[in-house]
């Protein structure tokens, strides 16, 4: 077992605190953080010299003290005194992140063995071994790797489209598709269909092996089913359920649901909040990855406050989640009754807030229920700027959505 001693390097420490000094543009460059340093000095100056470079204030001892006038400026001027080279801060840094790790495994087990007796003892382990496989993994990309990024999936294109393409050739011509990172709303009255086309998008993406998280928050999992085989069969969900169906059908329905068993396709209709929404797609990726997260929808999340104050937490952690997992995440939305406000991009529920955060908007325009056609308009494309509507048409068995020319 690792003595405390074992935990911590407090060369490392030093060597880091004076490369900082040295060269305080490494602050872009290392992925350390205050409470990776085990001595309580360490951190404090660290700390420090990070607010002094964050305001575009040289460091030195004047500036030190300024910010931080009880400190030991005789230490810090020893300290600096020694300082010779900032050639090595990545591998010292590397010290600091895995002792700093191993002081949060041994923290977690503490933590954990006093809860053992806990109803939520199995869920809160979870959650904190989660926490643990992400440590580090966040990082603040420089300009060169953005770059470089950005360089790769053009190369990647050329033979390969990054963003996964949907079913519809005109909604992946203007929205280029469901690209990794964004956020997708799609609104639209009740009943006009917005479960059918995500049921659509569903089935679509998962057919090209796209992997798929959905969190109903208002069907329950066996209705979000249900509406996947109707619309892989074509055959309504009345009638699935009524029984009234041929010979000829249910080999329709058996093989739909043979092309469900085979999809990376999860669907949870008990997770109400975002932070377990979080955990489960925490989960997720490290058991094999996802790309696209589904939410019907956002109205229905259990949030503190009024649901302007829902809907402006949501907007916060769900831009989060898409860009920190580098995912595509599709919410729906009820839109509201009445005309829309000036400027208003859509008439979303409580979610000028989303509208606003969204990379890309999309409003379901049905002018009569009776009719198959609507109109599918493209509110907000921020990403690569062209909006406009789609025309669109159920089925027959309004089961599934086509574009129209």
């Amino acid at each position: 077992m690792e003595t405390d001693t074992e935990l911590y390097n407090l060369e490392a420490e030093k060597e880091v605190l004076q490369a900082l000094y040295l060269n305080p543009e490494l602050f872009y460059q290392v992925e350390i953080k205050g409470n990776d340093f085990y001595k309580a000095e360490h951190r404090r100056l660290f700390e420090t010299m990070l607010r002094i470079y964050a305001d575009g204030i040289e460091i030195d001892l004047v500036s030190i003290r300024n910010y931080d006038p009880s400190c030991n400026i005789l230490w810090v001027q020893g300290l600096f005194f020694e300082a010779i080279t900032s050639a090595n801060i990545n591998y010292h840094t590397k010290i600091l992140r895995e002792k700093s790790f191993q002081r949060a495994c041994l923290m977690t087990v503490k933590e954990l063995h006093t809860k053992v007796t806990d109803s939520n003892f199995l869920s809160l382990t979870q959650e904190k071994i989660l926490n643990l496989s992400e440590f580090g993994t966040h990082k603040e990309l420089t300009t060169e790797e953005i770059f470089s990024g950005i360089n790769n999936d053009i190369a990647k294109a050329k033979t390969n489209i990054s963003a996964i393409q949907t079913c519809f050739e005109k909604l992946n011509e203007t929205c280029v598709g469901l690209y990794p990172g964004h956020l997708w709303m799609i609104g639209g009255y009740t009943a006009y269909g917005k479960s059918t086309l995500l049921s659509q998008l569903i089935a679509d993406i998962c057919d090209n092996e796209t992997k798929a998280l959905v969190f109903s928050v208002e069907d329950s999992k066996r209705d979000k089913y249900l509406r996947l085989m109707a619309t892989l069969s074509g055959i309504p969900i009345r009638y699935i359920v009524r029984g009234f169906i041929n010979e000829f059908e249910q080999k329709k329905l058996t093989e739909a649901q043979r092309k469900i068993l085979g999809y990376d396709l999860h669907i949870y209709d008990d997770v109400y909040t975002l932070e377990d929404m979080n955990l489960k797609i925490k989960k997720h990726l490290l058991k094999g990855g996802v790309d696209v997260i589904a939410i019907d929808y956002v109205q229905n999340l259990a949030l503190k406050g009024d649901i302007y104050e829902k809907m402006s937490t949501a907007a916060r952690e769900l831009q989060r989640m898409a860009k920190r997992h580098n995912v595509c995440i599709l919410v729906l939305s009820q839109i509201t009754g009445g005309k829309l406000r000036e400027k208003e991009i859509i008439g979303l529920k409580g979610a000028g807030e989303l509208s606003e955060v969204a990379d890309i908007v999309l409003w379901i325009d049905r002018k009569e229920m009776d009719n198959r056609r609507f109109d599918l308009i493209i509110r907000k494309n921020r990403p690569f700027g062209v909006t406009g509507k789609i025309s669109m048409a159920f089925n027959e068995t309004w089961t599934n959505i086509l574009e129209l020319l």
